[in-house]
């Protein structure tokens, strides 16, 4: 892990922090000396998260259990972290994120609302609440968790294709939008990455890792660190010419396919 002096005692929110890329991402930044806020809705693995942020040196840690599925629930806990930090906020990391299956003819309301409403529109609200707050900061740094999938296309997996391109969209224009107060939106675009978002519909995660040491020219599938890495990165003071861009983190896989390069 790199080491940036520009976190010590700066104060971080990550969503979707009880698990996967959230919870490695708020790890690295308290072992920065950061004070980590921790929002996620299963509060007992937030816990866990905030003990491991304290093992790794966090000058304080901040729980805020939420179901980011609302606006008032975005604004709501985006109040309460921003009111026990004394309205102080450096970084935001929108990474609460679930995964959708289904074609065309599969597709529901509630299912459509589902995936847009977390992987969409909870960044928006939060990042909405956030803003003042950030317009006071040194960093002035916002990092969406978007996907590869973005760039690519799927027959099955539709609405997260879908939310996951629109939100590359919002992290492009809310960039254009709030560079107007110093803010600098961007976004990383992970392929597959080894979190428990792919069980929660039924997935076989030792399928789809197979599959990428096949597939991704790297031989491998990503890792939660790998991308924790980059949104450090981003969200530094040694990234302040970036801002509007989607950093895609693949292995290769937006490149070409092992696979059919073997082949050839």
């Amino acid at each position: 892990m790199a080491t940036y002096s520009c976190y010590k005692g700066k104060t971080v929110l990550v969503t979707g922090a009880s698990s996967g890329i959230g919870a490695t991402a708020a790890e690295y930044f308290a072992a920065q000396g950061a004070k980590v806020a921790l929002g996620g809705r299963n509060e007992e693995r937030l816990n866990q998260i905030a003990d491991r942020c304290r093992k790794a040196g966090a000058e304080k840690v901040f729980i805020a259990v939420c179901d980011v599925s609302t606006r008032q629930a975005c604004l709501d806990m985006a109040a309460k972290v921003l009111n026990d930090f004394n309205g102080v906020l450096d970084v935001l990391v929108n990474n609460a994120g679930v995964f959708g299956v289904g074609n065309t003819a599969q597709l529901t309301e509630e299912e459509v609302n589902r995936v847009l409403d977390v992987n969409l529109k909870a960044a928006m609200w939060i990042t909405q609440a956030c803003v003042e707050a950030l317009a006071k900061s040194s960093l002035k740094a916002i990092v969406n968790v978007s996907s590869s999938a973005s760039k690519m296309a799927s027959s099955d997996s539709i609405t997260y294709f879908v939310s996951k391109a629109a939100l590359d969209k919002f992290t492009q224009c809310a960039a254009m939008d709030l560079i107007s107060k110093g803010i600098r939106v961007n976004a990383v675009n992970p392929a597959g990455v080894e979190t428990p978002l792919f069980s929660t519909v039924g997935l076989d995660v030792n399928k789809i890792k197979a599959f990428c040491e096949k597939d991704y020219p790297m031989g491998r599938m990503g890792t939660t660190e790998d991308i924790a890495a980059a949104i450090l990165f981003l969200a530094s003071d040694q990234a302040q010419f970036i801002m509007g861009q989607t950093i895609v983190l693949c292995g290769g896989k937006t490149v070409g396919s092992r696979t059919i390069t073997r082949q050839n």
